[in-house]
């Protein structure tokens, strides 16, 4: 479900619409609203198999990972990352 206002109502008599309510029964901003809502999260679950991992296949250098391994026991001890 997802909450919709019609602009004037407090928020505890705002509608939700359902999946299953037609849409030519929504406002405008509601359904203004509903797709926002749809786009965003659309976007949102797409993006990263769109742009992929960019270091996907790069190889960490040795002393890089000795410092994030450094930097994790560190933090796991309690201390400020260096």
């Amino acid at each position: 479900m997802v909450p919709l206002s019609n602009g004037t109502a407090p928020a505890s008599e705002r509608r939700m619409a359902t999946t299953t309510e037609p849409i030519a029964q929504l406002t405008q901003q509601e359904f203004k609203e509903l797709l926002e809502t749809v786009v965003a999260t659309t976007v949102e679950r797409k993006l990263p198999d769109i742009l992929g991992d960019p270091d996907e296949g790069l190889e960490i250098r040795s002393e890089v990972q000795e410092r994030l391994l450094r930097q994790r026991q560190d933090v796991g001890a309690g201390q400020q990352a260096r």
